[in-house]
């Protein structure tokens, strides 16, 4: 389970700007995801939960499955510079859930992915412990 902000800039003077994920300028039809986990009692974890800080039951994007081919896609509505990922787990059924391991691709086209090469740091080592904290 994820929820997550997205901070970036489009020229040198505005750089860490939240985004909208977490207010929802970026709109529900522009986050997409490879799956979607569902069970019959509280419905799908559809990829527009993954917001930060969202509130109730169904509050983040869940995978159907836990593999490393999962992917979370947000459509940006120009071209910026990402300077940050915020990130946060959730709970589900009481369980505390959380992404450990993430990489940053972009595409001018939605077909071809390339590393998002400016990326200071290995996402890797983050530490995501606390549900409730922004990471």
């Amino acid at each position: 389970m994820v929820r997550f902000q997205v901070k970036a800039c489009q020229n040198l003077r505005c750089c860490s700007v939240p985004l909208g994920m977490e207010n929802g300028l970026i709109e529900d039809r522009r986050i997409s995801a490879s799956s979607v986990n569902s069970n019959w009692y509280f419905g799908a974890w559809s990829p527009f939960f993954a917001r930060l800080n969202k509130q109730g039951a169904v509050n983040a994007w869940q995978a159907k499955y836990r593999d490393m081919k999962q992917w979370l896609q947000v459509e940006l509505p120009d071209v910026m510079k990402i300077t940050g990922i915020v990130t946060q787990g959730a709970k589900s059924l009481g369980k505390e859930m959380y992404v450990t391991t993430y990489t940053l691709k972009y595409s001018d086209n939605g077909i071809h992915w390339r590393d998002y090469s400016c990326w200071a740091a290995t996402l890797n080592d983050i530490d995501h412990h606390a549900q409730h904290t922004a990471i």
